[in-house]
């Protein structure tokens, strides 16, 4: 015997959260193997706490590119866009939900956010 079938919009719940589990696992998982690949190719280095050199990828290109040859800190730094990522794709799955079942309120109110997370992340301040 098997237990209710779940209501349509707890699936929806449970798909969209499934989301957000996905993308923090995965960032996680780059990120330690980036520590990895850090500690054990500067494990010997000495540490200076009163200079500061900043990463050398600052882009998504450079990031990718320093991923491609294991480069620690492009790695970690990807973990960190995966972060970035993951409540964006959320937001996109939402809104594709939404759009599907016709749900005109839920899609515009997705898109009005999906709008503010793009000018967010391109550094626009309203």
């Amino acid at each position: 015997m098997t237990g209710p079938t779940p209501k349509p919009t707890a699936r929806l719940e449970a798909r969209l959260a499934r989301v957000l589990v996905v993308g923090v696992i995965a960032a996680a998982a780059v990120a330690l193997l980036g520590a990895g690949l850090y500690l054990t190719r500067h494990a010997g280095d000495r540490v200076s706490l009163t200079d500061f050199v900043p990463a050398s990828p600052r882009n998504p290109g450079d990031i990718l590119r320093g991923v491609l040859v294991l480069d620690p800190l492009a790695v970690i730094q990807l973990a960190v866009l995966i972060l970035i990522a993951t409540p964006v794709l959320r937001v996109v799955a939402a809104l594709i939900v939404f759009a599907a079942q016709r749900d005109r309120l839920y899609t515009a109110i997705s898109l009005v956010v999906l709008g503010g997370l793009a000018l967010g992340l391109a550094g626009v301040i309203i």
